[in-house]
């Protein structure tokens, strides 16, 4: 990130001297690993935000405020010079030292994993993945690559929009930093091989897989399996009852092999959109194996799925049937 940026925007904050009880805690409504997030009511307006702060045994840890002031810094830099809908917005923040740091966010009403849980509509799944993919457009026009696309950092609006959150594991142009406290970054069930390996490799096609996985866990209620001793990423057994050109679709997201996925979330968008039109992104109904048949593994170039659902000659033609990377 540019070093200028960041101290007017570190500058501003001091300047502001912000404390705590500018804001009056509800509830809490979310806990990881890193942080806790609560509902609050700010005490001049009545208005309802939610604010975020660092787990108190994380605090301690050298470099940590540091992860905070850039987190903050990317949300307010992707809104810049105009707000993007699809990524959440940073409000307000407390960075200066004098009390505990915390980042205040837009509050929203639900996130992917809480509306899977309740039951979503074909629509509205539609909506979700396309809304996350533009968030992680808008992030890479800048450069920056989420990391960390997961059902539970996909949150949703009153209105219904979905956005992207959590930048706390970003990386921007440039930066090597880690900035988690330990040596993973992302989720590890939703992240791609390259972000497994010993060099944490990441770039756009890295958001592609997870927002794939994502998709996956959406649509089969539960992220794909990668077996990193076979480099072999294994999908759900229900696409058996998926239309062909959605399980192309996913072969194409969550290959282990980078260079086989789609090459920018651009060209993902305007497949999933080519699928939306052709109504097929319909929930499949889960179909019994065919008699005499066992469950198996077919394996094609890193893809294995039930051999009751689908035949070798199906993955061949979906792996290797089309000609075009687009």
């Amino acid at each position: 990130m540019n070093p200028e940026f960041m101290r007017g925007f570190a500058d501003g904050m001091l300047r502001r001297q912000r404390v705590i009880n500018v804001y009056d805690i509800e509830t809490e409504i979310n806990s990881g690993g890193m942080a806790r997030v609560y509902r609050a009511k700010r005490a001049s307006d009545g208005q309802r935000f939610a604010v975020k702060f660092p787990k108190k045994e994380l605090r301690a840890i050298p470099g940590f405020r540091d992860r905070y002031l850039r987190e903050g810094g990317l949300c307010r830099r992707v809104h810049q010079p105009f707000p993007h809908p699809h990524v959440i917005r940073l409000i307000d923040c407390n960075l200066s030292g004098i009390e505990e740091e915390f980042l205040v966010f837009e509050l929203m009403v639900d996130s992917l994993l809480g509306r899977i849980a309740k039951g979503i509509g074909d629509d509205e799944k539609y909506r979700a993945i396309l809304h996350a993919s533009r968030g992680a457009q808008h992030l890479h026009s800048y450069g920056i690559i989420h990391r960390d696309i997961k059902p539970s950092n996909v949150l949703m609006a009153r209105d219904g929009t979905y956005k992207l959150s959590d930048l706390g594991c970003a990386k921007e142009p440039g930066s090597g930093l880690n900035l988690t406290a330990g040596n993973t970054v992302g989720t590890y069930e939703y992240m791609p091989p390259e972000q497994r390996s010993p060099e944490a490799y990441a770039d756009e096609r890295s958001d592609i897989y997870a927002l794939g996985a994502t998709l996956h866990h959406l649509y089969f209620g539960a992220p794909p399996i990668y077996d990193r001793q076979r480099n072999i990423v294994t999908f759900s057994e229900k696409v058996n009852a998926c239309d062909r050109r959605f399980f192309d679709l996913l072969v194409r997201m969550l290959h282990p092999v980078a260079a086989r996925r789609f090459h920018s979330i651009e060209s993902f968008i305007v497949e999933w959109q080519n699928l939306c039109a052709a109504s097929v992104l319909k929930t499949p109904i889960v179909k019994p194996p065919p008699k005499g048949l066992s469950v198996g593994e077919a394996v094609v170039g890193g893809i294995a799925i039930g051999a009751a659902a689908v035949t070798l000659a199906a993955v061949l033609k979906a792996l290797f049937g089309g000609k075009n990377s687009n």
